[in-house]
């Protein structure tokens, strides 16, 4: 009986699988972030990839291909995310011919389109979900295939918006980072777009000790990107520039005054500019503490724990260093080995717990 595959590697292209490369990917890794894109990179030898195609009857531009092609990553039968090609570097050495092949989440096609669009007492998700809409109106070269999934979430706020030349990615950004009625979403392997209150779980059962089950990481004390005091600049030149300041007593009291002046060129209400000041004051007031630990798939089972899952974490026989409480997790990075071993790095926040 052939063994089952914990990791399958399958592309697709235009909704159609016109291959599977499992077998051929080697020095394997991808991340998941919350509220960002998923990266996978990987590399294969170009001869095994030519032989491979050779078999399905196809060229190898028609099964890979830079901004073409995605690729459905599943984890024991189930799909865990998609990505989509960005590059590929062919390296050559000593007669042999390597493919380097990096793939981002679909999130990113969202990088490089605009809109200008004015919204009035418009619910917060329903915004950005129809940026994503409007960005891919009109002929088909408009169109990603992103389209709303089953599970939508509503804040119940609702806001004014005018957008001109709005970069999509970072509006939606903006839009889940307001201190009050965020969310969270996700895009899935087929390129669906979903919303939540909040993805993830409590997890209390899966708790993460120093030096039992975490073998190493890091953790980040650093205030070299603290900031208390925020101006904030929107739309307009001259002495018609919209403008705003936010700032935060507390912060100030401990560390004192740390200005930064912060551009938000495509904001043209007075309301929208203050929102978007003060969220990105609270993101950065107080000393960035990410820490990022490392931990065996044995201990850690991408099955049940996913980002947004809030975990304890404690570290053992160390007061001076604080890490004890209650943890969200905001990033899963892992590495396979050849038999689909995972070393998973976690990086974790507090914030807002």
């Amino acid at each position: 009986m052939t063994p089952t595959l914990k990791y399958e590697f399958e592309l697709w292209i235009n909704s159609v699988q016109v291959g599977d490369i499992t077998k051929l990917m080697q020095n394997r890794r991808f991340s998941i972030t919350r509220n960002a894109s998923e990266d996978l990179s990987f590399i294969m030898s170009l001869s095994a990839f030519e032989g491979y195609c050779t078999e399905l009857g196809a060229v190898p531009q028609a099964v890979l291909e830079t901004y073409v092609t995605d690729i459905r990553v599943k984890r024991n039968g189930n799909y865990l995310f998609g990505v989509h090609v960005v590059d590929m570097q062919y390296n050559l050495n000593q007669g042999e011919v390597n493919i380097e092949i990096k793939a981002t989440g679909f999130f990113d096609l969202f990088a490089d389109r605009y809109v200008t669009k004015t919204y009035t007492q418009s619910e917060r998700v329903a915004i950005a979900v129809d940026l994503m809409a409007t960005t891919q109106a009109g002929d088909a070269t408009n169109d990603y295939g992103v389209d709303p999934g089953v599970l939508q979430y509503s804040t119940g706020l609702l806001s004014d918006r005018e957008y001109v030349d709005q970069n999509v990615r970072d509006a939606i950004i903006n839009l889940t980072n307001l201190s009050d009625g965020n969310f969270d979403f996700r895009f899935n392997y087929d390129r669906s777009f979903e919303t939540f209150a909040q993805v993830g779980s409590d997890r209390p059962d899966n708790k993460f000790t120093y030096p039992y089950n975490i073998s190493g990481g890091r953790v980040t004390h650093s205030a070299t990107n603290l900031y208390n005091y925020i101006i904030g600049l929107g739309s307009g030149f001259g002495e018609e520039t919209l403008r705003t300041v936010t700032a935060d007593g507390a912060s100030r009291g401990n560390y004192k005054t740390r200005q930064k002046i912060i551009s938000f060129n495509s904001i043209s209400e007075q309301q929208t500019l203050d929102e978007n000041t003060y969220a990105y004051l609270q993101k950065v007031k107080n000393i960035l503490e990410l820490p990022t630990f490392n931990v065996s798939g044995v201990f850690a089972d991408l099955d049940v724990i996913s980002v947004g899952d809030r975990v304890p974490v404690e570290v053992l026989g160390h007061p001076a260093l604080p890490l004890n409480g209650t943890y969200r997790i905001e990033k899963l990075a892992v590495d396979l080995d050849e038999n689909d071993a995972e070393d998973i790095a976690i990086t974790v926040d507090n914030y807002g717990l």
